[in-house]
């Protein structure tokens, strides 16, 4: 029972520039969704910080979770390009 397993795999982009270019979000988003094979989620900012100019709810991000048969999915696409790469 103590062999590490994989229960899901978080893909995430944070943007800066997003504050001042909100199209950046979603073209971050498609990415994600074409990498991952599934729709990506935009986060938004939390906090209001000022010397970001960044403001409460502004979309800054975009997100994945895989689980199942899309993470497993992901993880043989991702080993083979690294293995491939590294050669």
């Amino acid at each position: 029972m103590q062999v590490p397993r994989l229960e899901k795999v978080v893909i995430n982009v944070c943007l800066g520039d997003a504050t001042q270019n909100p199209k950046l979000v979603t073209q971050a988003a498609e990415e994600l969704t074409t990498l991952s094979g599934q729709k990506a989620v935009v986060t938004k900012a939390k906090k209001a910080i000022s010397n970001f100019k960044l403001r409460e709810g502004v979309p800054i991000g975009a997100r994945v979770t895989l689980r199942r048969d899309r993470m497993w999915a992901f993880m043989d696409r991702l080993m083979n390009l690294a293995i491939a790469a590294s050669s």
